[in-house]
């Protein structure tokens, strides 16, 4: 059904139906309205026609004389061809004179009418206004009044499509309708809803698929989609009041009046398709004329502002400069003052110099904060020819520069005492420690009766080597972060990374009842790097993995080769586990020192692994970036592959 819907034969079938029950509603809608205003609730059928029916008989005498219908003998006497009205028709004035007869009767044109037996017979008034004109009445009018007494007789079997037997069909059908034409008219009003919804709802859409597809007139301008509308109604409409005018009957009218609602109908449906497609497409606005000009003009309004930004600051103001003074000279030759003019160029000739001596002064404060801002301390600003407060603020951001080089000179110092002092310490603090490690092991190997000795003696092992491991990431992360570590850059395979990931870890996964997932493209991928610091930075990574995931959940280690927007190829590793415990840190402070993902600090660890595969990455020229989604850990190890024709170098730092 949902196919059939967005197919053409679909689509055709409903926009018909839409059309059909559209044009019953308007049907139901007008005959309850005639229903109501001719009273048709409460009064009899045959009142009502002949209500109508006298209407009829005036506008068709009326176009008999129009159209020059009639003949006048000697004696005055109007005969009236009253063949194709269906009626015959005998007009006597207030003294019983016969004034108009039709032609079928019979040669003695004063006899009495012959069609004593006829179904409907009517009384109309002929009644002459002040200016001489003659018009028909169809009420009583008061017995004072002058006019001419129309008597009309309708033909037995009226033929069809006749006025008067179309008036009396219609009739007929209201009647038999009675009060249900209300629920006719609801019906229908519900179908054409139901349709029309269904109609803009698949309107763009094709068979087994839920995108939009645009045609040809989606592409036009709304505006001329409009305009088209509105050139073929009013053709039509014109066509019809011309047909209208040349043809007679209101069968004819009738006929013509629908014609017309259908096609207007048709018309307007199509437009609402085709707005409904532009929606979907998220394309109304810029497929109107209004909206491609805006587009137009902002396009080049932003092309202007680019190019203006382009212009040097001083060239700038200058043309800002010109232009106002040119403004105001039109202004002042308008107003024909000679004095006015002698002093605007005064004022004009003194404040060009200080006003480009501004833009100077400015441009140069603007240069040096940039220097500043993107990491040049040492700039100074020229300030021997700047005056007023352009002085006074160059000299600021000079002392400003000199500050912040004086912090960054002490900031490294420092940093480079910590370095040396973590060194230091840890390297005296690492010999007795190793010292007491071997002891301890040498205790625990002694024989003796006391068992306590023993597991004392694996205690100490234990805690002294984990002392000694959390020494010796103090120093590496140390000596990484200031780069004073020795990396030596190579041809690397990254699949060879993933193996050995592989079988370094196969056993502990395996204790942790974690199920290792690897994925690597079929070919190669090469990267510039140093094998021991990358495999630290693995190591480090999955020695994580193992710790913190949930067990009997799988863990995901993916390789890809992915090319970044500017064009450049990377390796990129991505692992993938679930933390056993919540990960309400952010992925920034994960990434900090003596931070683990356990704050209850329960598991082994330094909190230095992260903060050390990081600064090994960088130091390699690759990049480490940890993901947290719920609690699903994400570590992303990207590097830029080596091309094929590059110098394959081996670089000492």
């Amino acid at each position: 059904m949902k196919n059939f819907s967005r197919s053409v034969s679909g689509k055709l079938t409903m926009f018909i139906l839409c059309i059909i029950s559209g044009c019953a509603f308007l049907l139901f809608l007008c005959a309850a309205v005639f229903m109501n205003m001719s009273g048709m609730t409460y009064r009899e059928k045959d009142d009502v026609f002949d209500e109508y029916a006298k209407r009829v008989i005036a506008e068709k005498l009326e176009k008999a004389i129009y159209y020059g219908n009639y003949e006048i003998d000697f004696n005055g006497l109007i005969t009236i061809d009253t063949k194709s009205l269906n009626m015959v028709v005998r007009a006597t004035d207030t003294k019983g004179n016969v004034y108009a007869v039709s032609s079928e009767l019979s040669e003695d044109k004063y006899a009495a009418e012959p069609f004593e037996s006829a179904e409907h017979r009517y009384k109309l008034y002929l009644v002459q206004n002040s200016w001489g004109d003659y018009y028909y009445v169809t009420e009583d009018l008061p017995s004072d009044s002058n006019f001419i007494y129309v008597d009309v007789r309708l033909r037995n079997g009226l033929p069809v499509l006749d006025a008067l037997w179309l008036l009396q069909v219609l009739i007929n059908i209201i009647y038999g309708m009675s009060y249900g034409i209300i629920a006719r008219m609801a019906i229908s009003f519900l179908l054409t809803f139901i349709l029309f919804v269904l109609i803009m709802s698949v309107s763009g859409h094709i068979p087994d698929t839920d995108e939009v597809q645009s045609n040809f007139a989606d592409k036009m301008p709304f505006e001329f989609i409009l305009f088209s509308d509105f050139v073929i109604t009013a053709s039509l409409l014109s066509a019809i009041i011309s047909i209208g005018n040349e043809i007679e009957g209101i069968t004819s009218s009738i006929l013509l009046l629908s014609l017309f609602v259908v096609v207007f109908a048709s018309l307007g449906l199509l437009t609402l398709m085709n707005i409904a497609v532009r929606i979907k497409l998220k394309k109304f606005w810029r497929t109107t004329l209004v909206g491609m000009c805006f587009v137009l003009a902002w396009n080049m309004m932003a092309r202007t502002v680019r190019v203006l930004a382009k212009i040097p600051f001083v060239l700038k103001t200058f043309l800002i400069f010109c232009g106002i003074s040119l403004f105001e000279f039109i202004v002042l030759c308008s107003s024909n003052t000679g004095v006015h003019l002698l002093g605007w160029m005064i004022e004009k000739i003194i404040l060009f110099p200080l006003i480009i001596y501004c833009a100077t002064c400015f441009k140069r404060l603007v240069i040096g904060t940039e220097k500043i801002a993107s990491g040049e301390t040492d700039y100074n600003i020229k300030t021997g020819s700047m005056s007023f407060e352009f002085k006074e603020m160059g000299n600021n951001l000079n002392n400003i520069s000199d500050g912040v080089a004086r912090a960054v000179e002490e900031s490294i110092k420092s940093e480079k005492m910590k370095a040396e002092l973590i060194t230091n310490v840890s390297h005296d603090i690492k010999t007795p420690l190793t010292s007491i490690i071997n002891y301890a092991m040498l205790i625990g190997k002694e024989e003796t009766d006391n068992a306590k000795i023993k597991e004392y003696s694996d205690i100490l092992v234990k805690k002294s080597t984990q002392l000694k491991r959390l020494l010796e990431d103090l120093v590496e992360v140390s000596r990484s972060s200031t780069g004073n570590i020795e990396i030596v850059l190579s041809e690397c395979d990254t699949s060879m990374f993933l193996e050995q990931s592989i079988g370094e870890y196969k056993d502990k996964l395996e204790n942790a009842d974690l199920t290792l997932v690897t994925n690597a493209p079929p070919e190669k991928i090469f990267i510039n790097a140093d094998p021991r610091r990358m495999w630290r930075i693995f190591d480090n990574l999955m020695s994580n993995i193992c710790k913190y995931s949930m067990p009997g959940t799988r863990v995901y280690m993916d390789l890809i080769k992915e090319t970044s927007s500017d064009g450049k190829d990377y390796a990129v590793f991505t692992m993938r586990n679930t933390s056993k415990r919540q990960l309400n840190i952010p992925p920034d402070e994960l990434m900090g020192r003596f931070v683990r993902g356990d704050t209850r600090r329960n598991t082994e660890g330094s909190g230095l692994g992260l903060s050390i595969a990081q600064n090994l990455a960088e130091l390699q020229g690759g990049t480490l970036e940890v993901k947290i989604d719920a609690d699903l850990f994400k570590a992303i190890l990207k590097f830029p592959v080596l091309e094929k024709n590059e110098i394959e170098d081996s670089v000492v730092f």
